[in-house]
């Protein structure tokens, strides 16, 4: 009697079928086609990342983005006013700035512009290295004043005064 291996069996009780292997299997041609990466070479990329952002921490970073305050609030209330209201309370530590939302929805539009923000912080604090951004969801916290049709004219009307005009001109309504 000959002992076949699991592999064998199932290959063999699939023959006419198309049989596919779990999602995170690669097959072996992929990896010696060098297409796919190893476990050992992907950890290998997280740690050589690891030790790059250690390197690149300001020492100052806490205090000079303490310092940059206004300017970064300024800077998201302009360019970005929705999500400048949830950066009033931020909280520094180290090269992390803690920022909490009322919601799910506000964590995902930060994470989604996550890149965008760190660069502006950075360029605001004059911070060289990594800024870490943790946001954390709590529910019971209230944005402080949501951005309301009359918030959303007016910054429009501040970027451009002819809008102003316009409005007038032609007896548009704002909503």
């Amino acid at each position: 009697p000959q002992i076949q291996s699991q592999s064998q069996t199932q290959s063999q009780s699939h023959r006419g079928s198309t049989y596919r292997q779990g999602v995170g299997t690669i097959s072996l041609s992929s990896l010696l086609g060098g297409q796919a990466k190893t476990a050992t070479e992907l950890m290998a990329e997280a740690e050589a990342e690891a030790r790059k952002s250690e390197l690149n921490i300001d020492p100052m970073c806490e205090e000079k983005v303490a310092m940059a305050r206004e300017k970064i609030l300024d800077m998201l209330m302009r360019s970005r006013p929705r999500l400048g209201v949830f950066f009033r309370e931020m909280e520094v530590v180290g090269n992390v700035v803690h920022i909490t939302v009322p919601s799910e929805s506000g964590r995902e539009e930060i994470m989604n512009e996550k890149s965008d923000l760190q660069k502006l912080i950075a360029m605001q604090s004059g911070v060289v290295g990594l800024v870490e951004i943790e946001v954390k969801v709590n529910e019971s916290v209230k944005v402080s004043r949501p951005i309301t049709l009359e918030d959303r004219l007016s910054h429009l009307i501040n970027k451009n005064d002819r809008l102003k005009d316009m409005i007038e001109r032609l007896s548009l309504d704002a909503e």
